[in-house]
């Protein structure tokens, strides 16, 4: 079901609540982050002063049905993509999960939370990339995005490509990061827990040497069992007989 995103209501409400209203540029620039990706990239070249003419052309453009979004949050029905929650830094974002992608993408919406951030930029050898459609996109230069999915956190370099409508497309290089494994059918991802786990750092048993080297009588029943057949089996293997 299609709905109108009601800027308006939402403006007057949270600038009401405040004790001391801020610059009339400061409140734009405010709006400008909180709009939904068909708003920020229908209004990219349009040069605003005030709220008002903010509101006044978006009011227009929804009068004149230009613009015709999802509610957030729901997508479309012939969209089937997985998508992935994770943690950049100490917030929450939602990008595209895209193991076509050899590289991951920061993308328009994505750009806007760098600003706010100082994160480390690496050297590009290359001044553009190229999208599924054949289309080259602009590459402004490579950042080191720190995030984090659970208890696993990498640093991941990614391009940062603002012509493009998304906030993250996480990549092939992501999903080698994460041991992540989509499931295309059911449009589901998760993280290959045996593969992270082996990243992490365990206890060391007592009485023994090293982490990895156990003693049969700490095992579980159903596990020693097992071990004592291998073992058999390896007896057998070794035998003169």
């Amino acid at each position: 079901m299609k709905e109108r995103y009601q800027l308006n209501v939402y403006m007057y409400t949270l600038f009401g609540c405040l004790s001391r209203s801020p610059a009339e540029v400061t409140k734009v620039k405010w709006f400008r982050k909180l709009m939904l990706p068909a708003y920020s990239k229908a209004l990219a070249t349009v040069e605003t002063d005030s709220v008002t003419q903010l509101h006044n052309i978006v009011r227009k453009l929804e009068d004149e049905d230009y613009l015709e979004i999802d509610s957030p949050g729901i997508r479309e029905q012939f969209d089937n993509r997985p998508y992935i929650e994770i943690k950049f830094v100490n917030q929450k974002v939602v990008g595209l999960l895209d193991s076509g992608s050899n590289v991951t993408i920061d993308c328009s919406i994505g750009c806007e939370q760098l600003e706010e951030l100082s994160l480390q930029i690496k050297p590009q050898r290359k001044n553009s990339v190229c999208t599924a459609d054949g289309q080259a996109q602009k590459l402004f230069r490579n950042v080191y995005l720190p995030l984090s999915i659970g208890p696993h956190f990498h640093l991941l370099m990614a391009s940062v490509v603002p012509s493009l409508n998304h906030s993250y497309i996480f990549g092939s290089d992501f999903c080698e990061l994460f041991w992540i494994s989509i499931d295309f059918e059911n449009g589901t991802w998760d993280v290959q827990s045996n593969e992270c786990a082996a990243s992490q750092v365990v206890p060391k048993p007592e009485g023994n040497m090293s982490p990895h080297v156990i003693t049969l009588e700490i095992l579980k029943p159903s596990d020693r069992k097992i071990a004592e057949n291998n073992i058999k089996s390896f007896a057998e293997i070794g035998s003169d007989e």
